[in-house]
């Protein structure tokens, strides 16, 4: 999805602008969306103040094992 929206915004341009996200009234390029939702996928794997991020909030065998054993 990502890549799509970076080849469509390939052919499109810059002038070409989405409003993101819906309802915030803020206009980008389909190639800011791209890297916005890239982020957000990307935030979910991420390492939080308890060792986990938001996909691995219910598992407490993944807390457990020791940064860096991954």
């Amino acid at each position: 999805m990502i890549e799509s929206l970076q080849k469509f915004h390939h052919y499109y341009g810059d002038d070409f602008r989405v409003e993101c996200p819906s309802g915030s009234g803020q206009q980008k390029s389909l190639w800011e969306v791209g890297a916005e939702i890239s982020r957000s996928l990307t935030h979910i794997f991420l390492k939080d103040e308890m060792d986990g991020g938001p996909c691995m909030a219910r598992s407490k065998n993944f807390r457990a094992i020791p940064t860096g054993a991954i």
